[in-house]
């Protein structure tokens, strides 16, 4: 913990006086109204990526008092296994996010929704791709970590099976965070990590690592429906 405090502290840092530079501030610039807006541009999307590390914890931490730890450490190694082979898809997200906003800015709305059309499929189908791969290999992907359990197999598959489905929803949530929809993002995310907290406790008490892999997974689908179905009924 302390390692990871002074680590993220030290990003922290780096990341105001980068800051600093690039905006190349003077003294006439250099103001309360400056700093403000400065404040309020980056507090949104600060607060949303605090809650997305937040509900990709939350099952981990209440598996803690559910669980064993030994099921507990399989748990953490099937996120990890999935993290590594669904990291792709996050790559393909982060390519086309400027993409994304500049015609959601321009109002270039055929074109955004035939962008992300394109995109959506693309990761659908590496997403079934790789739960297919997983469905033969994935007990040997956990054999890395000295893991042979049949719930570790099934949580795995369970979390791939949400995150598969997730991109069927597009990327509302990336436009989300990075246009006037940050605080509605915000209300959206604290709203799906309080019902998947207390269904993760639910079912991991009945179901353990299985039951908070459905949880985590259940999450993920919801939060990029919701931001779905908001965009369908405005038209974009």
């Amino acid at each position: 913990f302390e390692i990871f405090f002074i680590s993220q502290l030290f990003l922290f840092l780096v990341g105001v006086l980068i800051f600093f530079k690039l905006m190349n501030f003077n003294e006439d610039k250099l103001n309360f109204l400056n700093w403000r807006n400065s404040f309020v541009y980056g507090i949104f999307p600060t607060v949303s990526a605090l809650l997305v590390l937040l509900n990709a914890q939350f099952d981990r931490i209440i598996l803690s008092y559910t669980v064993s730890k030994e099921m507990l450490g399989i748990y953490y190694a099937a996120q990890t296994v999935m993290a590594l082979v669904t990291y792709m898809t996050v790559s393909v997200m982060m390519v086309i996010t400027p993409s994304l906003i500049k015609l959601y800015k321009e109002e270039s709305f055929l074109e955004l929704r035939e962008l992300s059309r394109r995109y959506s499929v693309l990761l659908v189908l590496v997403s079934l791709l790789i739960l297919v791969f997983t469905i033969f290999f994935g007990k040997y992907f956990l054999n890395l970590y000295s893991i042979s359990s049949v719930e570790g197999y099934q949580a795995l598959l369970v979390l791939l099976t949400g995150i598969t489905v997730s991109q069927i929803f597009g990327f509302g949530m990336t436009i989300y965070a990075y246009t006037e929809y940050k605080k509605r993002l915000i209300i959206y995310q604290l709203c799906v990590f309080i019902l998947a907290s207390v269904l993760c406790l639910i079912f991991s008490k009945l179901y353990g690592i299985v039951g908070a892999a459905f949880t985590t997974a259940f999450s993920v689908v919801l939060i990029k429906a919701l931001v779905w179905l908001y965009f369908r009924k405005k038209g974009i």
